[in-house]
């Protein structure tokens, strides 16, 4: 389970007396247990790779918000923990891969329309959630059913 493995590199980390990384790992995993308590379920790989998938969404938007302050130092700190969040994320999926997943939803709700786009990403995002940016694939969902209805 991913709980574990983190908490397995957070005792390396101290270990190793890594304070910015343990620091960040640490805060990881106490929005993990958060989330868990909020949402009165235990922990599962699901929870850690949604909590994690926000933490590095959060992370994007302070680098994105240092860089326009200026702060090139404060933007080079989050940076380093951002690559550290990703690499426990789950492998990325391609564009072509989300593409057939794509198709895949569309013959299974047998959505012919973009107004059809809910019963689409309704199958879709638990596939890829974590693994691809769901902004993009509601985009290629929208192609695809322009596709389909010859627009």
């Amino acid at each position: 389970m991913l709980l574990d493995t983190l908490n397995t590199k957070i005792t390396e980390l101290m270990k190793a007396h890594d304070t910015v990384a343990l620091t960040a790992l640490r805060t990881l995993v106490s929005d993990i247990k958060n989330a868990a308590i909020s949402a009165q379920k235990p922990v599962d790989d699901a929870m850690c790779i949604a909590v994690l998938d926000k933490a590095i969404k959060q992370k994007n938007e302070t680098i994105e918000g240092y860089v326009k302050a200026g702060k090139t130092d404060r933007a080079d700190e989050e940076k380093k923990t951002l690559e550290l969040y990703k690499q426990y994320m789950p492998a990325q999926m391609s564009e072509d891969e989300v593409v057939a997943e794509i198709a895949k939803a569309i013959d299974a709700t047998g959505a012919c329309e973009q107004k059809d786009m809910g019963k689409v990403m309704k199958i879709l995002t638990p596939i890829i959630k974590g693994r691809f940016d769901g902004k993009a694939a509601s985009q290629l969902v929208i192609k695809a059913l322009l596709a389909k209805a010859g627009k």
